[in-house]
Parts: C-alpha cells; sequence; structure tokens
C-alpha cells in the first residue's frame, strides 16, 4: 500500500488521498479528493464513516457523477463513491430495500421478474 491510500480496518476498503474526481463526472471536471474511497459493501461504507468521524473529515457522498460540477479545487475531507453499493433485499411483506449505487433498470427488471408492480414511476436513468 502507498504513501497515498490507507486501508480502513479489515474490510479491504481503501481511503487514496488526493484522488482526482474529474473522471467520475459526465462533465469530465473537478479537482482532487483529500480523500477518497470506493466501497462495495455495507460494512466497507460504515468503515469508511467510522475512519472519517474519528479522523475529524467532512464527508461528502458522490453517486455515478451524472449532473455534478465539482469545483477545480476539489473537495475537503472524505469523498465516498456509492456506485457500487448495488445490493437489493426483498422481503416477504412486499419491500424492498435498496442500495445507492444500484441502477434503477437493474432494479426495475429485479422487481419485475418477481412479478410486483410499483414502479411505473421511477422513469430515470442512473442509480438511485
Amino acid at each position: 500500500m502507498s504513501s497515498t491510500e490507507t486501508q480502513l480496518t479489515s474490510t479491504g476498503c481503501v481511503a487514496k488521498a488526493q484522488f482526482s474526481l474529474a473522471n467520475l463526472t459526465t462533465f469530465k471536471v473537478g479537482g482532487p479528493a483529500e480523500w477518497f474511497a470506493a466501497p462495495r459493501s455495507v460494512s466497507e461504507l460504515q468503515a469508511c464513516v467510522q475512519w472519517a468521524n474519528a479522523e475529524g473529515l467532512p464527508i461528502t457522498r458522490l453517486g455515478a457523477g451524472s449532473n455534478l460540477l465539482i469545483s477545480d479545487r476539489g473537495l475537503p475531507g472524505l469523498v465516498i463513491c456509492t456506485r457500487y453499493l448495488r445490493q437489493a433485499e426483498f422481503d416477504e411483506m412486499g419491500r424492498v430495500t435498496v442500495a445507492a449505487g444500484m441502477p434503477m433498470a437493474t432494479l426495475a427488471w429485479k422487481v419485475a421478474k418477481r412479478g410486483w408492480t410499483g414502479l411505473a414511476w421511477a422513469q430515470w436513468e442512473g442509480p438511485l
């Protein structure tokens, strides 16, 4: 692990220092995050939040980067990218709990496969 990376507990999630955010936005502009992490599970997300809190860092959430302009000066604290959080849990009561990075089209297909209705209102692209 380099001096610009910090492993966040045993989860395997890594925080990277001075990470360029430009390639994560559709406009391809923006400076670096002081720290950046892209967790892939709830436990990794929790580790990111705990680490930022312990370090006294502000947290900024970054989704898929659509229609987002980031200053060339970058962002302070920890930027948490949620695009890889794609879990969905369905229960017997007809409820679904979905992670922030789940693409709407994927969720719609998963719901339709179960024969569920009610996502007709959800007509946007990108993640939740």
